[in-house]
């Protein structure tokens, strides 16, 4: 309150500390892991494009978040992440960048994860696959999120 002071209880493993507006509070952080799919030379289609293995410290969390981005290019870039270790698809509905934009933010059709298939444990290894890559297509990004259930 304004006129008393208490002290904030320490949070749990994997929590990061946070303004609600008024108060400091412990909240679940997503971490990121960026993919860099190319630079200067166009986007090809293909699998393993880009690739991350998850580390120790992340076995058990949930994949929350996947957007990409570029510098440049027209068409529609398709994109799947795939959990090459487990042999399976993570997005039932692939993200896609609109030609003409430069990210997947405002999609005609928004990515899905698929929740089965969204759990990561240590050592997994994940692969970027470019379905469809646009046309000159440079420097794209993809991203994914994780957060600790």
């Amino acid at each position: 309150s304004a006129t008393a002071k208490t002290r904030l209880a320490i949070g749990t493993a994997g929590q990061i500390l946070m303004s609600s507006g008024s108060a400091p509070t412990w909240v679940i952080g997503e971490r990121y892991f960026l993919v860099y799919l190319n630079s200067d030379i166009a986007l090809t289609t293909g699998d393993f494009k880009g690739w991350f293995m998850i580390p120790p410290a992340f076995n058990g969390w949930n994949i929350t978040h996947v957007s990409a981005m570029r510098a440049s290019g027209t068409g529609v870039p398709a994109l799947q992440l795939r959990n090459a270790t487990d042999a399976v698809d993570v997005l039932s509905t692939k993200v896609t960048i609109d030609s003409g934009e430069t990210t997947s933010a405002t999609a005609a059709t928004p990515s899905v994860i698929n929740t089965a298939n969204d759990d990561v444990a240590t050592y997994d290894i994940f692969a970027v696959d470019v379905d469809v890559a646009g046309t000159n297509t440079f420097n794209c990004l993809f991203i994914v999120g994780l957060t600790k259930p």
